[in-house]
């Protein structure tokens, strides 16, 4: 996560109260303690007994910034997620209340703690700075307690993390995620939660044991269940091994392995789910399959069932060329239950209908 570290200096106590200095390639960064207040919210706290699961279904919008709003869509939406970059990216930036310093070894930082570099900043309740006692060089960081870590786009709020700063890469641990997608027609970011975030060296992700959601924070009408789930970000794709479509909790298909888009990159593949109710259909689920057949044209398969009148297949087809576009599309739906019943009902009313199934 924080890379390039070859050095830390740390400044008498008595000359600057409470300032750190971190020199980086022969570069250095000036943090001010208690110069940023960090607000803990004590409803985020999972424990290490119980792990996510641990954490109040009514705490949960707010921990991953959501707010409620009756005029929107969704009724609510999300906080957008500001982080300042600083101005040298070599440079890392440590703030906290109180701190134990050491020239090698480790040192503790207590309260309030933030770590930053460039456009990522993770704060925690405590942390333990790690050096090699020879080089003197930073290869490790643990904080605990009240975890969050933001850069563009991501949020994540977490028990512990680790980052490895020669690495290139660190991990959290109890996680709830929300990553925003950058595709064209998404309405709100993903989210779920994960026993394992790995952040890799190229910015990719992989999480495990985790779910996965488009539906606001507020109604899971819809979650994938993964035992692994791999985002890869420059690629703009998705890949979840051994998971499971849950719709309001009830698993409903299982595939072994499954890829997805992240991005407005055209990919064929499954696309979000649709559930619904209507008093004439009863229960709905929709699962549209997205195909790429040609750089000018594409094709979404719509298989949909309904409780009360069974099996609709859909799908549209989408073309262009130099001088023209189109769209051509239907639905089929063989054997309607609910007219059906209708029929039945009402013959003697609706002769005309007679012979019609």
């Amino acid at each position: 996560m924080f890379q390039n570290i070859k050095t830390i200096k740390w400044l008498p106590a008595w000359r600057v109260l409470g300032f750190l200095w971190v020199l980086i390639s022969t570069s250095c960064a000036q943090a001010a303690l208690n110069s940023a207040v960090i607000e803990p919210i004590q409803a985020c706290v999972m424990s290490n007994a119980t792990g996510v699961d641990s954490l109040d279904r009514a705490s949960l919008p707010s921990c991953l910034g959501w707010v409620d709003d009756e005029r929107p869509l969704c009724r609510g939406y999300y906080q957008s997620l500001q982080v300042p970059s600083l101005n040298d990216p070599r440079a890392i930036e440590v703030m906290a209340d109180r701190v134990s310093l050491t020239p090698s070894g480790h040192s503790h930082l207590v309260g309030n703690v933030e770590v930053r570099q460039t456009n990522r900043i993770v704060n925690a309740q405590t942390a333990t700075i790690y050096r090699d006692a020879k080089s003197q060089q930073v290869t490790r960081i643990e904080l605990l307690g009240q975890v969050r870590y933001v850069e563009p786009g991501r949020l994540m709020r977490a028990r512990r993390a680790l980052i490895y700063p020669k690495k290139q890469l660190g991990h959290l641990e109890e996680v709830y995620y929300r990553f925003d997608l950058h595709k064209m027609h998404a309405i709100l970011p993903a989210w779920g939660k994960a026993r394992w975030v790995e952040r890799l060296p190229n910015e990719d992700y992989r999480l495990r044991d985790v779910t996965y959601t488009t539906c606001s924070v507020r109604d899971r009408s819809w979650y994938i269940s993964a035992r692994e789930l791999l985002i890869h970000r420059a690629q703009g794709y998705g890949v979840a091994k051994h998971a499971r479509l849950h719709v309001a909790d009830f698993s409903l298909l299982s595939l072994p392995d499954f890829s997805f888009p992240t991005s407005n990159a055209r990919k064929s593949g499954f696309l979000v789910p649709m559930a619904g109710y209507s008093n004439v259909g009863g229960f709905d689920l929709a699962l549209p399959y997205y195909w790429n057949m040609a750089p000018n044209v594409d094709t979404t398969i719509t298989p949909h069932a309904y409780s009360r009148r069974g099996m609709m297949f859909g799908g549209n087809t989408r073309f262009l060329t130099e001088k023209s576009s189109g769209v051509i599309g239907g639905q089929f739906l063989p054997g309607d239950a609910a007219f059906n019943q209708f029929l039945m009902h009402y013959h003697d009313e609706f002769p005309i209908l007679k012979d019609v199934s």
